[in-house]
């Protein structure tokens, strides 16, 4: 629909209707790759493959799409592109296997305010899954300069055609990332790596950032966008999913997942219109610098939210 339409409010509700689509998949493929693969000692691994996958799809159909778009124009591209996506989503339901799903058939809407009660009384107590939660919430907030990126660059000088200079900065961002993910991927299972992979990634983002935020050229601030849109915020978002899998059971795992989907949304909602109000009022660099102070607070929060130090202070305050 986006394709066929050029009025404002049309083309906004079809976005509308793309995050609806996203809240039905939110949650729900995770808990289906666990069921069907029923290997816990693998799912960490392939959860770390299936984000480099979508990196290398982004690349792969930024390329295509720019090269399509340019033959036959921009609204048939978008057309065409959700034709196949609509085929994908048809593909998917007659081919891909559900063997292991076991579905209510009774008393359906008591079970669902079952599930979600547990659900949150998990996200309330279990503290990592909370940790998990705010922290996806900030870092997600942060995420947001990407709206105003290309504006940064072209203001900074991009060299040659922006869009192709753009493009090849996010290309190069993306297999950054994929790059990035595999390694962590071989090292994922140990205990603890995923809270100092976390740290590292927010300390990575903080550093991309305020490049972005000082940088005195265009160099310096594309090297804070592999930073940032390549490798900070790919592999947290990659580690929270990882993290929050460990901790829940079959049960519940697909609307906590989404629970997590749903922190990501509003953290982009509230540090969207935050960041918004920030460049308006203050400029390019105070919003790039805001976002690195979000990055460090996600980063440091994990940093302090740990669950033995949280233990010996609950030990001390009983005492």
């Amino acid at each position: 629909m986006t394709g066929l339409v050029t009025a404002f409010p049309l083309l906004l509700d079809t976005q509308i209707l793309w995050a609806l689509g996203w809240s039905f998949s939110g949650g729900a493929d995770v808990a289906w790759l666990n069921d069907e693969l029923n290997q816990p000692q693998q799912v960490d691994r392939v959860l770390m493959a299936r984000a480099r996958s979508d990196l290398t799809g982004s690349s792969i159909g930024m390329i295509a799409f720019g090269l399509l778009a340019a033959v036959i124009g921009l609204g048939s591209a978008v057309v065409i592109t959700g034709s196949g996506i609509a085929l994908a989503g048809r593909f998917v339901a007659m081919r891909f296997p559900e063997k292991k799903f076991n579905p209510i058939r009774h008393k359906r809407w008591r079970a669902s305010l079952s599930i979600f009660g547990k659900s949150v009384n998990l996200a309330r107590h279990d503290h990592v899954i909370l940790l998990v939660l705010i922290a996806t919430l900030i870092i997600n907030g942060a995420s947001q300069i990407g709206w105003i990126i290309p504006k940064r660059l072209i203001d900074l000088g991009l060299p040659g055609n922006t869009e192709l200079s753009y493009t090849a900065i996010i290309v190069a961002s993306f297999v950054l990332g994929a790059v990035a993910l595999q390694l962590v991927e071989s090292r994922i299972h140990g205990i603890g790596v995923a809270r100092r992979t976390y740290i590292v990634a927010c300390l990575i983002g903080v550093l991309g950032t305020a490049a972005l935020a000082a940088a005195p050229g265009v160099l310096l601030a594309g090297i804070g966008v592999l930073l940032t849109q390549g490798i900070a915020f790919n592999v947290a978002r990659a580690v929270s999913v990882i993290w929050v899998n460990r901790r829940v059971t079959p049960d519940v795992r697909a609307t906590m997942h989404s629970f997590l989907s749903q922190a990501e949304s509003l953290g982009e909602v509230l540090g969207g219109v935050m960041l918004a109000f920030v460049a308006r009022s203050a400029g390019m660099g105070p919003t790039f610098a805001t976002s690195a102070a979000l990055v460090g607070l996600t980063g440091l929060l994990v940093w302090w939210w740990h669950p033995e130090r949280r233990s010996r202070s609950a030990q001390a305050d009983t005492a």
